[in-house]
């Protein structure tokens, strides 16, 4: 702004003045037009200057609007896992995604996501694939941004999974991985020690609490574990169908039989001719629940249901809702104690 101003020429606001008290009085109407033009010439340059300089000043992450160390989470599961650890800490946890977003496959971006993510001194991600349609414009948009993947480390299972089911839904290619991590004890407690490990990193003035904080829910993932690990080995029949992958992890954790996905990867009902086929197999094979998700109608399993005499559960898998620090393994126990129940009554 200042070379801009540094280049126009007052010299002509002066001469205009000059030529004002030299010049006759009938001809003062040619040189108030000669100023009027002038003005506007500067008037121009500062108008220009200043939208210039406003647009080079959005280009930067506003990190400095407050003095808290600000954490940006992806979406709903992730966030709750970070409340976990920052539980009385003196950080600020926004969750990026809407509350009633659910999966973010297929998530576009929004104007005010964008702005939630300019304030951020880290973004954790639950990584996986799960974020891939949108976080290569995050960081193409902000360089300068630490994006924390919580899943690293952690073994996938393959999006047609490695149990042996027979998917309602199109195949999926070998290599595409389920992203539903977190849908796993052991999983979500090894995320939330890699978001813990970042914290102490990245914000080391609250080391004690995120290691605190990451100890305690280690033990009270391990209690849940070993309690339901005895109550699923003891039931006769460990069958079930489920609507969406996302409950592959918690099935393949404590040795449950998927039989069937009744949607695809996105949640999309299968056809006629899809359903009829699931039906067929859960007569084949004595299955009697079927795992539905709150985030997704039921209408199908119903239908499926009426025609094979199982009885449709719903489970939570954490996608959509108010979080707070307790919310993981509070839920996870009650999806947990329903699964149990359900099988135990075959």
């Amino acid at each position: 702004m200042i070379r801009l101003l540094q280049s126009i020429d007052f010299r002509c606001v002066s001469t205009v003045r000059a030529d004002m008290k030299s010049a006759p009085d009938m001809s003062n109407l040619y040189f108030l037009r000669r100023l009027n033009l002038s003005m506007k010439k500067i008037i121009s340059y500062l108008l220009f200057a200043t939208i210039i300089a406003g647009m080079l000043s959005g280009c930067k992450r506003q990190t400095d609007k407050s003095d808290s160390f600000t954490i940006v989470t992806s979406f709903a599961p992730v966030y709750a896992l970070t409340l976990t650890i920052t539980d009385g800490s003196d950080v600020n946890v926004v969750n990026m995604a809407e509350s009633v977003t659910g999966c973010v496959h297929d998530y576009q971006l929004s104007t005010a996501n964008m702005r939630t993510v300019e304030t951020a001194d880290l973004f954790i991600t639950n990584g996986s694939g799960m974020e891939n349609n949108f976080i290569d414009k995050i960081t193409s948009q902000y360089t300068d941004l630490t994006v924390i993947d919580s899943s690293e480390g952690i073994t996938n299972l393959l999006a047609d999974s490695e149990h042996d089911h027979e998917s309602a839904s199109e195949s999926h290619e070998e290599e595409e991985v389920n992203p539903h991590t977190w849908m796993s004890l052991e999983n979500a407690a090894a995320q939330v020690k890699n978001i813990a490990n970042a914290l102490i990193t990245h914000n080391p003035e609250n080391k004690a609490i995120y290691e605190k904080n990451a100890d305690n829910f280690r033990s009270q993932i391990e209690e849940i574990k070993l309690e339901f690990t005895e109550k699923f080995d003891s039931l006769a029949n460990n069958k079930i169908v489920i609507f969406h992958e996302s409950f592959e992890y918690l099935a393949a954790e404590f040795n449950l039989t998927v039989t069937n996905i009744i949607s695809d990867s996105e949640g999309n009902a299968p056809d006629p001719q899809q359903i009829q086929s699931v039906i067929n197999s859960i007569n084949q094979e004595d299955v009697h629940v079927i795992v539905t998700e709150p985030q997704y109608s039921d209408s199908t399993a119903n239908v499926i249901a009426t025609d094979t005499g199982a009885v449709v559960y719903s489970l939570d898998p954490l996608v959509t809702g108010t979080m707070n620090a307790a919310s993981y393994v509070t839920v996870m126990r009650s999806n947990l104690e329903v699964l149990y129940n359900a099988l135990k009554n075959i």
